[in-house]
């Protein structure tokens, strides 16, 4: 998970309890008092602050001021999108426009702004993911079956194993998920939706893309990627 995706979930979550959000200040203690949004005892935050807030890597640590001047931008972009250029909230000004939602459109309206941009956030690290998965089985040599991975000599392996190099679908996807139980379950799922539609011969019960790499072959599965990333580029561009 990029630090720009984990920064927006830990921010998305301080202000997902209507008792965690505030209105007029980037932060409040528990005695609704105005406070930094980088103070241990702020309770409570707006969007602005909650998103400096989880753009910290730790406690007491500084802001990534890079990841919040994106996330800034991101909010704003689809502030527009979604609400037009204007909130007419804050001295008629286009500056800030995620602070107009947050302060006079309400928390409803500010957490459907953060979750169109996680979505938008999740698909590009999805596409990013998936590319490189693709790029691991392109070639057939380095693409297995009925196991998720391979050495050079042929004999079985883990997908994170230095000395893996050929992959069934599965694997390129735990290869480049590292771990990241996260990346791989949404990258699995894409992976898994396109298989079912192109391949309604599959039998009920079984996982579709373990069929399509078992059974259908080495450009049946270039083909799943291929589609899938297509999808969620068109995904993306839509917003």
């Amino acid at each position: 998970m990029t630090l720009l995706l984990q920064a927006l979930l830990a921010a998305r979550a301080l202000i997902a309890n209507p008792v965690t959000w505030t209105t007029g200040a980037s932060a409040r203690d528990a005695g609704n008092r105005p406070i930094s949004s980088m103070s241990p005892d702020a309770v409570c935050f707006c969007a602005i602050g909650a998103v400096r807030r989880g753009c910290t890597l730790g406690p007491g640590l500084s802001v990534d001021y890079a990841v919040e001047g994106e996330i800034g931008r991101r909010l704003d972009a689809e502030v527009i999108r979604q609400h037009g250029p204007r909130t007419n909230c804050i001295d008629d000004s286009d500056a800030g426009l995620i602070i107009g939602v947050n302060d006079f459109k309400g928390r409803t309206a500010t957490l459907a702004v953060f979750d169109a941009v996680i979505a938008q956030v999740r698909r590009e690290e999805q596409i990013e993911n998936l590319t490189q998965a693709r790029a691991l089985i392109l070639d057939p040599d380095h693409w297995v079956q009925e196991i998720f991975a391979r050495t050079a000599d042929g004999e079985r392996s883990h997908p994170l194993s230095e000395d893996a190099c050929r992959f069934c679908a599965g694997g390129a996807l735990l290869r480049v998920g590292n771990e990241d139980t996260l990346l791989i379950d949404s990258m699995a799922e894409a992976i898994e939706r396109t298989s079912t539609r192109l391949h309604p011969e599959i039998p009920h019960g079984y996982s579709a893309t373990v069929w399509v790499n078992d059974k259908s072959g080495h450009a049946a599965v270039i083909r799943v990627f291929d589609e899938t990333i297509a999808s969620l580029k068109i995904a993306s561009l839509r917003g």
